[in-house]
Formats: C-alpha cells, sequence, structure tokens
C-alpha cells in the first residue's frame, strides 16, 4: 500500500506476516527486508551531512553486507531443501534488479551496452519463465521490459 505524507513522496508500508517456528528461511528473509530497509533510510540520512565520497563508500559498504545476507539467506535454503523457497527467491530478486535498472537506463550511461544485454536476457528469460507477484509490481516489471534499449 503507498500513501502520501504530507511532502508529495509516497511513503511504502509492508507487512510480513512469518511463523519463525515453521519457517526459519522466512524469518531470515523478512529479517534481510527489513536490514535493507534499515540501511536505505540510514543512508539517505546521511546523504546530506556527509562527503559525497563518503556516501558512496556507505553506500558500497551496505550493499555488500546486503548481498552477504541474501545469498547466505539463499544458501541455507538450498541445503535445507527449500529449492522452491530458493527460487522463488531468485525470480523476486530479478523482477526488481529489472525495474531498477530499467529505471536508470539511458543509452548515453551504457557505454559498454552491458545493460542493453542484460535486459534483453531478461526479456528472453521472462518470456520462457514468467512471474507473477502483485499487480503493480508485474505493471512495474511489464513497463521495464519494455525499456528502449541500444538493441531494440
Amino acid at each position: 500500500m503507498l500513501e502520501g505524507h504530507g511532502d508529495g513522496l509516497p511513503l511504502a508500508r509492508l507487512t510480513l506476516k512469518v511463523d519463525v517456528r515453521k519457517s526459519p528461511t522466512k524469518l531470515a528473509l523478512a529479517l534481510t527486508l527489513l536490514l535493507g530497509f534499515v540501511f536505505g533510510g540510514f543512508l539517505s540520512s546521511r546523504l546530506t551531512g556527509r562527503s559525497d565520497a563518503e556516501a558512496i563508500q556507505a553506500a558500497l559498504l551496505a550493499n555488500s553486507a546486503l548481498k552477504i545476507t541474501e545469498t547466505l539467506v539463499l544458501l541455507r535454503a538450498l541445503h535445507d531443501g527449500n529449492c522452491d523457497g530458493a527460487t522463488e527467491r531468485l525470480e523476486s530478486q530479478l523482477d526488481f534488479a529489472i525495474i531498477e535498472l530499467a529505471g536508470d537506463y539511458t543509452a548515453s550511461r551504457d557505454y559498454y551496452g552491458g545493460a542493453a544485454e542484460s535486459l534483453d536476457q531478461a526479456r528472453e528469460y521472462r518470456a520462457v519463465y514468467p512471474h507473477n507477484t502483485l499487480p503493480s509490481i508485474d505493471q512495474r516489471l511489464h513497463m521495464a521490459l519494455e525499456t528502449k534499449t541500444k538493441s531494440r
């Protein structure tokens, strides 16, 4: 659910219900999401008070920590035999990566063509393996996959 909070900026509200006794993997995924939101909020509060170089380093550090946590969660799920859960998490990560890349994409920024190539590969993959979640995310994903690139 998105709500305005007075200054014209949307506010995202996320509710997760997890029974930790039945699924420690779901708990780990929920904690990963929560940490991502906390680190993101912390970083945005620091961007105005520190030098740009320090803020970039902090963002890179937080991103590295998040990647490790996500990878550990996926590896634990696979080792525990929860292949469906790990696959679903990877599919969701792909959806959000596509949406983020398409939002930042311009041909002039894509010096080496890597972004266009990644979007092409994502289009091919999603044509074979469609993934549906919430209607709002599915709509954003559809728009992202329609992004015009050098190769299209």
